[in-house]
């Protein structure tokens, strides 16, 4: 199940990446958790998918062993000070990150 939410997050940030995101932005998370993170800055945090305990997969991304930035999740409680990106067959928490955040336009 992580997997397919990571492939999920992986396809999300590449289409949002292009004209299909404008309002969103990727945000210093500072190791706030992603829904905190963005509404520090009047934001709302970009969910993926929702866990089997309710709660949602938060858009995020981090350096990689200085590979360069890929997408991942953020999820609340346990994880939440961390990205958690598909590394080889495992899934390892990267910090400082990024949160993809959305516009709460009214």
């Amino acid at each position: 199940m992580k997997f397919v939410n990571i492939i999920l997050a992986i396809v999300l940030s590449f289409f949002l990446s292009t004209a299909a995101g404008a309002g969103m932005k990727w945000i210093d998370a500072n190791n706030d958790p992603c829904d905190r993170a963005c509404s520090s800055q009047h934001m709302q945090a970009v969910k993926s998918g929702t866990f089997t305990n309710g709660n949602p997969y938060y858009v995020c991304s981090g350096n990689v062993k200085n590979d360069g930035f890929r997408s991942g999740y953020n999820l609340s409680p346990s994880w939440s000070s961390a990205c958690w990106v598909g590394w080889g067959t495992k899934e390892i928490p990267i910090t400082p990150y990024k949160c993809l955040c959305e516009c709460v336009c009214d």
